[in-house]
């Protein structure tokens, strides 16, 4: 397998919390590339929510797949080929520094906990994390995070044909995240599964019964804050810290999952825990736990 980077010209280059700027669906080179690698992915898969996508639809009529493309293809779009270039599976990010920040709103709060140990207060009032563990880690995390790649927005898909088998095509993209933090939220025990697999540390929330007591930890803790106060406190200030709900998680899966779930812990590729933490999101309605993966 090799990894090709395609670059889509957008009509609206705008990227903040919902919309990540608009595919050109009248550029010939974005219809070239589309037709090319990103329908053979995405055609009629179900796992990718695009199960009324087709070949022939979209050479009839592009716009009609507006939505989907403007979702499959916002940021960092990577597909995975095979020898004979053809492509199985693709995924997409955001990628940035504290430096150099993709979302603006999110980092300066990140940046504020990193620079204002009073901006641990709450946290530590809500006994998410110890006034003891922030004292002792607090001077050392800007040095920490500074020039770590911070990748978020992670979406990953294979072709319809390859999926529930052991490809390795999921394995092979999430190599292009293993130098920097990924954060994502998921209550998919398979993502969680594959990537503990191919990260030494994944921090997955809620806690439960865990807690923060590491360097590596207080910084998934300030990324995952960050990115909570960018949103309604509505969302996720009534659940178990670092879930969250959102009209855009998927709400139908609770069966499969806490099957699948039960399976692969059974097999030590996730933990009981993980079960826990699962079962919680799925127990209510559209939510998803933030994950944090890094080596």
């Amino acid at each position: 397998m090799k990894i090709i980077r395609l670059d889509f010209k957008k009509t609206s280059e705008e990227i903040d919390s919902s919309s990540y700027g608009n595919v050109d669906l009248k550029n010939p080179e974005n219809l070239k590339s589309i037709e090319k690698y990103i329908i053979p992915i995405i055609e009629e898969n179900e796992g990718w929510d695009t199960s009324n996508v087709t070949l022939e639809g979209f050479k009839k009529d592009p716009v009609q797949y507006q939505n989907e493309l403007d979702a499959t293809l916002f940021a960092n779009v990577h597909v995975a080929l095979d020898e004979k270039d053809n492509p199985l599976g693709l995924i997409e990010f955001l990628e940035e520094t504290v430096e150099n920040p993709v979302s603006k709103g999110r980092m300066d709060n990140i940046k504020n906990l990193l620079s204002d140990k009073t901006a641990w207060k709450r946290l530590i009032e809500m006994q998410v994390v110890s006034e003891s563990v922030v004292e002792k880690y607090f001077p050392r995390l800007a040095e920490f995070i500074s020039n770590k790649k911070i990748y978020s927005e992670v979406g990953i898909v294979v072709r319809p044909d390859l999926q529930g088998r052991k490809s390795g095509v999921s394995e092979f993209l999430y190599e292009l995240l293993s130098d920097g933090i990924q954060f994502a939220w998921t209550n998919n025990p398979v993502i969680i599964s594959v990537n503990r697999k191919l990260f030494k540390n994944v921090v997955y929330y809620p806690l439960l019964a865990e807690t923060i007591d590491s360097l590596e930890g207080l910084i998934t803790l300030a990324i995952l804050y960050g990115d909570l106060q960018t949103y309604n406190e509505k969302r996720w200030v009534n659940l178990e810290f670092g879930a969250m709900s959102s009209p855009y998680f998927v709400t139908s899966r609770d069966n499969t999952y806490l099957e699948i779930a039960e399976a692969l812990a059974s097999k030590s590729k996730i933990t009981r825990l993980d079960v826990e933490r699962i079962k919680y999101c799925l127990g209510k309605e559209s939510v998803q736990g933030a994950m944090f993966c890094f080596n």
